[in-house]
């Protein structure tokens, strides 16, 4: 289970609730919206300790899963440590680059020890997560897990919201794609 990348707190206090009867609901919820976002952006945001194990492809480039890098405490190839001084990394990007030679062809031939995330969950991350989980809340009950974006009284029409429980909603992907990890290998 991912770390909550909000508080039942934060969440009661946007919802405009107080401590009561469906706590045990939204804590349910931020557990489960902070997995779908990890799973959604392909990363972890809580600052964390990785080790890893990569395939040499013969590049000088060698991505790591996790990011912001804030220390890469190991680097190997085949069982040699490789010294800081031979890459550079760019830790925004999760990006090792060697500064001479290539990474060798193998399987699970490089090894990363590093550490990587956020001390503080960034604020958009934050409020996407809460955005969420109270798209979720309110819509519990309505047809199919849709929220309601509008109704009429006369003649009764009823029109949903295009966000059910099984997506993403609009506004809350706004919010994420920013931090979403798409990795596009080259074809050799």
């Amino acid at each position: 289970m991912t770390q909550p990348l909000t508080s039942l707190s934060a969440v009661q206090r946007y919802l405009g609730l107080s401590s009561g009867s469906d706590d045990e609901l939204l804590t349910d919820l931020v557990a489960r919206v902070s997995d779908r976002i990890t799973a959604y952006c392909g990363r972890a945001f809580p600052l964390g300790d990785y080790y890893e194990f990569h395939d040499g492809d013969g590049g000088d480039v060698l991505l790591l899963n996790q990011r912001p890098v804030t220390e890469l405490s190991t680097l190997s190839q085949d069982g040699d440590e490789i010294a800081a001084e031979d890459y550079v990394v760019y830790p925004e990007l999760g990006m090792l680059r060697l500064q001479s030679g290539v990474f060798g062809r193998g399987a699970r031939n490089v090894y990363a020890g590093y550490r990587a995330g956020y001390e503080t969950i960034p604020g958009d991350v934050e409020q996407a997560a809460i955005a969420w989980i109270a798209a979720l809340y309110q819509a519990r009950g309505a047809a199919g897990g849709r929220a309601i974006a509008s109704e009429r009284v006369g003649d009764y029409q009823v029109t949903y919201d295009g966000a059910t429980a099984a997506g993403v909603p609009g506004d809350v992907r706004a919010m994420l794609d920013p931090y979403r990890v798409i990795l596009a290998r080259p074809v050799r």
